[in-house]
């Protein structure tokens, strides 16, 4: 900016006395951005090398312009930012709250199942493991648990297609599943101790 406001110093002696004068205006970002472009210098030469007001107001106008178009940059930057990070915090909530129990059953880091195809083809939700502490978790459950394990799990219903089914809330459904779940992960869990 310095080369820059020597440069604009050449222009006119009004020019060199408002630089002086106004020294820290200069070094403010906005107004060093605002320079940069080829248009807006051209007329904040004009405006102070010609003073008059029709270029006064052309400067004001392109200043608010070019002001506006700033705010509005940061603010849609602000915005993505703010929703690239709760778009995550969600989607790892979503992940903790809904775990997919399958892929890591026994803590070996290698799916339970190849193809799990196979473990829901079944009504019988006891069928779903070939491991045995599960499958009598499993068989221990009340019918509304199968139920909604079954709707959820194998038919792939959400939370208010199987709460219409069997005439409770929408959040019953999703509450009773969730305790289910942490139900048979905590078999499993101590399952695992007991090996």
């Amino acid at each position: 900016m310095h080369v820059q406001l020597e440069k604009l110093e050449t222009e006119c002696p009004q020019m060199k006395a408002f630089i002086h004068k106004n020294r820290e205006l200069f070094e403010q970002p906005i107004i060093k951005q605002f320079l940069n472009d080829p248009g807006a210098r051209s007329v904040f030469i004009r405006s102070i090398c010609q003073p008059s007001e029709e270029n006064q107001k052309q400067l004001n106008r392109m200043f608010k312009s070019f002001y506006a178009n700033v705010q509005l940059t940061a603010y849609l930057s602000k915005s993505l930012h703010w929703t690239a990070v709760d778009y995550d915090q969600k989607r790892r909530k979503t992940g903790e709250d809904q775990p997919l129990i399958l892929d890591n059953l026994l803590g070996s880091g290698t799916p339970y199942y190849e193809d799990y195809g196979h473990v829901f083809e079944s009504e019988d939700v006891t069928s779903w493991s070939a491991d045995p502490k599960l499958s009598e978790a499993l068989k221990k459950l009340t019918p509304s648990q199968q139920q909604i394990l079954i709707g959820y799990y194998k038919h792939g219903q959400s939370n208010k297609e199987i709460a219409e089914q069997m005439k409770v809330s929408q959040q019953a459904v999703s509450r009773m599943r969730l305790l289910t779940i942490r139900h048979l992960r905590k078999v499993m869990d101590e399952g695992e101790r007991d090996v």
